[in-house]
């Protein structure tokens, strides 16, 4: 672990502890969703959802995460870790509550929008102190490694967990499961990590929050046109038609509020930086293809009218190659230090 000087454990704490601690918040984060795709025909009876509905929700989750990323270095220079972890914990208990109450789709897309950013914030906390585990030298890529093959592992059981809970129980049940895992989790940051007197080094004018405003409303417009597009009868329907004119208006609005800022939600020099192409570009096809497993599911419960345990137990043989992925890059990539 770390140096005691750097660590945000209290000194009594052991580095397995700290370890296990870590890995407490890390599974808590990764299996909270605003709405989980492995109970989706339950959800959809109950409420009178549209699988479509549910899809937008699960993926307002990842927008949300998506968007904080750049804010999330500039906010961490003036708040400490115990701080962020506690807040953000405590905040998606309340969220994840409400997933399991709220009906109404706009107000879900906007909870799990949420829980979305405080994942960005609990995740950057959490791998900061497993950085030394999964890497003794410090490397990067060595890390990445490790850590993509747990998250994505996670994200499948999690949607396993979830066709059990509504299988045995309810659908909602998977939420209070997790609201309990996250009271541990914040109980276990009550106790191991210490209080850390940071200066105040950032006010709120270093985030371009309309920058990041106008990079969720792109990308959740985005992704309503192509989720509805179908059963909305594509360009016949006037919300598509406002949805597909938004987009464009929205891009503009974002180029001209960049060059306004001096400091800018994102710095598009990034974008001549080829191996920052290509691991975005890699990370983008191994999203789409650990999502192919949403409409392997849904044909299994559907088409084949399989029980939600064994449909979703098929998207359980992605975790040997999640891992035999991570162990062949491990081997053969460059390593390289932070």
């Amino acid at each position: 672990m770390a140096e005691n000087a750097q660590s945000p454990f209290r000194d009594w704490v052991p580095g397995w502890l700290q370890v296990s601690v870590a890995f407490v918040i890390l599974v808590c984060i990764m299996l909270l969703n605003g709405s989980y795709i492995g109970n989706g025909l339950n959800i959809n009876s109950t409420m009178g959802l549209q699988t479509e509905d549910i899809t937008l929700i699960y993926y307002s989750t990842t927008i949300g995460m998506s968007v904080i990323y750049p804010l999330i270095g500039i906010v961490r220079s003036g708040i400490n870790s115990k701080s962020i972890l506690l807040a953000g914990l405590s905040v998606q208990t309340l969220l994840c509550y409400a997933c399991a109450s709220l009906e109404n789709t706009a107000l879900l897309v906007l909870v799990g929008f949420l829980i979305g950013v405080l994942k960005g914030f609990a995740l950057v906390e959490t791998m900061t102190i497993l950085f030394p585990v999964f890497s003794k030298d410090r490397l990067l890529l060595e890390m990445y490694a490790k850590v993509f093959p747990i998250n994505f592992s996670l994200g499948q059981i999690g949607i396993m967990l979830t066709a059990v809970f509504a299988q045995f129980f309810e659908w909602q049940y998977i939420y209070y499961a997790e609201t309990f895992m996250l009271l541990t989790a914040i109980l276990s940051v009550l106790v191991c990590l210490r209080h850390v007197n940071v200066p105040w080094k950032f006010s709120f004018d270093a985030l371009d929050l309309t920058g990041a405003a106008y990079a969720s409303a792109i990308l959740l417009a985005f992704s309503y046109l192509m989720i509805y597009g179908r059963i909305r009868d594509w360009f016949y329907s006037g919300e598509i038609k406002l949805c597909a004119l938004a987009i464009p208006v929205l891009m503009a609005l974002f180029v001209m509020s960049h060059r306004r800022k001096g400091n800018p939600y994102l710095h598009f020099g990034l974008l001549r930086n080829k191996k920052v192409l290509l691991e975005h570009a890699y990370m983008g096809i191994c999203m789409m293809l650990a999502m192919s497993n949403y409409m392997v599911s849904y044909y299994a419960d559907a088409v084949l009218h399989y029980d939600g345990i064994y449909s979703n137990s098929l998207n359980m043989m992605l975790l040997p190659g999640f891992f035999a992925r991570g162990n062949r890059v491990r081997a053969v990539g460059p390593l390289q230090a932070v």
